[in-house]
């Protein structure tokens, strides 16, 4: 519809509609995508045979999933070309360096998400804890991890951001473990003192030379 009125209109095609009716095409389709979500159950009872349906729920939202980012990516590449400074320059993500930064960072911080959303559902649920109780049985993580970071630019005189980040890495690990083996319907509140002081010890390290490791690689101008 975007190309046909422009041609209507100018009696010619240029790439300026096509890139715009790409952007506005994916947006549009993904409106009628969550919408296909959203109705899934409804529409398979009736016998409406929707993308939605067909594809399955979770390969609906992941096709939404990309045509969001693909309209996104569309737009940021729009106004570079304009000599606009755009929200996110795509071609960071060619630095190796950044990318792989940053997918450390974003892999950890979901990690941690968890550990606090899923632990505090434990001791509540399993174990019975109040929440002040709670809160003091995961005190060892935060207070590790408080203390860790401020220590942290000590010890970059030693080690090099790639030795602390590995090792820090391998912390992780063992904290994971150690949490895993920790829980049980049995256990106490205390057993899981060992991973969270890991865990404390690990993100403590980590955390500000990913960082530091991802802006780093990105020049002023991009960021």
């Amino acid at each position: 519809a975007v190309n046909g009125s422009y041609y209507v209109q100018l009696e010619e095609l240029d790439a300026l509609p096509l890139g715009l009716s790409i952007a506005v095409g994916f947006l549009a389709t993904a409106i009628l995508v969550v919408n296909n979500v959203r109705d899934i159950e409804t529409d398979r009872r009736a016998g409406k045979n929707t993308s939605a349906v067909r594809m399955g729920r979770a390969n609906a939202i992941n096709m939404y999933k990309v045509l969001v980012l693909g309209a996104f990516a569309l737009w940021q590449r729009r106004r570079e070309q304009n000599g606009k400074t755009p929200l996110v320059s795509l071609s960071l993500f060619k630095n190796t360096v950044f990318v792989r930064s940053a997918l450390i960072v974003a892999i950890l911080s979901l990690g941690q998400a968890g550990i606090s959303f899923a632990l505090p559902v434990f001791f509540q649920g399993v174990l019975q804890l109040s929440a002040v109780q709670t809160g003091i049985a995961m005190l060892p993580m935060s207070l590790t991890l408080l203390v860790v970071s401020f220590f942290t630019a000590y010890v970059s005189t030693f080690f090099t951001p790639k030795r602390i980040i590995q090792g820090a890495l391998v912390i992780d690990a063992a904290a994971f473990w150690a949490l895993s083996a920790g829980i049980g319907a049995d256990s106490s509140q205390w057993a899981l003192v060992p991973g969270f002081l890991l865990f404390g010890l690990g993100m403590g390290l980590l955390m500000s030379q990913a960082s530091n490791m991802t802006l780093s690689a990105v020049s002023v101008k991009q960021s």
